[in-house]
């Protein structure tokens, strides 16, 4: 619940103020909306399968979109070299837990029969390709709505290496505490 209010009080400043163009906050405001809609979304699965979502996800996932703004209010995109690598690393690792937890319910619930190695590799090609729908969000809106997201010719493989390598690291520690 905290978790979604933060998301709420950061819709109201991302609509509220001008901190960037318009397009800009617009495409801010939707990246925010949709993790609102996927912490609702993931905590009403949980709960219809007898469960609760682990509060790791859900901060996670807030924690991914607040990168993202405060990289935008604060201008740290500009002024911080690899503030754009942090940003992407936490946003695809906390995609990446969110459906390591999911999968995990699923396979202790006997719904999903799949070992550990290849839960990681489900995990692991799901939110790798999450993270490459994102690019491809960023490039459309850049595209159709001048929002300058793509920085230079360099920017999608550069975001799309730390993604993974972000999802590498949170799907191998997942791993090693499950087997704990």
């Amino acid at each position: 619940m905290v978790v979604l209010i933060a998301q709420g009080v950061l819709l109201l400043i991302e609509i509220f103020t001008s901190y960037d163009s318009w397009d800009r906050q617009v495409a801010l405001s939707i990246t925010n909306v949709a993790g609102i809609g996927a912490i609702v979304l993931l905590s009403r699965y949980f709960q219809r399968h007898g469960s609760t979502m682990p509060a790791t996800a859900s901060i996670a996932l807030g924690l991914g979109v607040w990168f993202d703004a405060a990289g935008n209010f604060a201008h740290l995109y500009g002024r911080i070299s690899w503030w754009d690598k942090l940003a992407h690393g936490v946003g695809s690792a906390a995609v990446a837990l969110a459906l390591w937890y999911i999968f995990a319910l699923m396979v202790r619930q006997g719904r999903l029969a799949l070992s550990r190695g290849w839960r990681s590799v489900l995990t692991i090609s799901m939110a790798t390709t999450i993270a490459s729908l994102y690019e491809i969000s960023e490039y459309l809106g850049d595209l159709w709505f001048s929002t300058h997201r793509v920085t230079d010719v360099y920017d999608t493989p550069d975001d799309l290496l730390w993604n993974t390598l972000a999802v590498l690291f949170i799907v191998w520690l997942a791993a090693k505490r499950e087997n704990q």
